[in-house]
């Protein structure tokens, strides 16, 4: 498996070039929560050069940005003046490209926080199977998406580095182990980690049981 790190040409997409005229921002995907081919939901904060304060003004900008930009729910959490920072939920629909790339490659493609939007550049990564890495560069250029590799990474997932359990426990959510549906199945992800199905699903118990083991006590203290 590949961690891969992809600086794209906005222009040749059209609802991320639109971001790009206007007043300058700047848009930090630190979490995304939940993505199909359909939609995005993620926690991001923005910055803007022409920052409004007044909820009342945001409001009524808010349904001229939630058009532009097909979003279908948006919640400012948090602002700060000095900065010109909002800390935002959104949900909002992907580009029909976006949509294919995922659908095309469900299960073997995943993306992988943080995304960066500015009016220079749109960086994001994603962790793609060895075996999809050329049909992926491929479904870019049959696309007409311009794009350059930034970074490619080996990702090495060897037992010992779940030591405590938390990798492992990171490694799965972002895998979409935990979703409803899942989105891997156990015995790909055992794959990946080169050990049995057994071994996996017993390690992954004994962690979950660990930590859930742990919270109660720090709650009950």
């Amino acid at each position: 498996m590949q961690l891969i790190h992809l600086s794209l040409d906005s222009e040749s997409i059209p609802l991320i070039s639109k971001f790009r005229k206007g007043d300058y921002k700047v848009l930090y995907i630190n979490d995304i929560i939940y993505y199909d081919e359909h939609i995005i939901c993620y926690f991001a904060s923005l910055k803007k050069e022409r920052f409004i304060k007044e909820l009342e003004r945001i409001l009524g900008e808010g349904e001229k940005v939630k058009n532009k930009y097909s979003i279908m729910y948006f919640e400012i959490l948090k602002y700060d003046a000095r900065s010109k920072t909002y800390w935002v939920f959104i949900k909002q629909k992907l580009p029909k490209l976006a949509g294919k790339l995922i659908s095309k490659f469900r299960g073997n493609v995943f993306l992988k926080p943080p995304i960066v939007l500015t009016p220079e550049k749109f960086e994001l990564k994603f962790l793609i199977t060895d075996d999809k890495i050329e049909a992926f560069k491929y479904f870019l250029d049959i696309n007409k998406v311009r794009y350059r590799w930034v970074k490619v990474n080996r990702i090495k997932l060897e037992e010992r580095k779940f030591s405590e359990g938390f990798e492992l426990l990171r490694f799965v959510l972002e895998m979409g182990y935990y979703e409803n549906p899942r989105k891997v199945k156990a015995e790909d992800l055992a794959k990946m980690l080169g050990i049995s199905k057994s071994t996996f699903i017993r390690k992954l118990r004994n962690y979950e049981k660990k930590i859930i083991s742990d919270s109660l006590f720090l709650n009950s203290n």
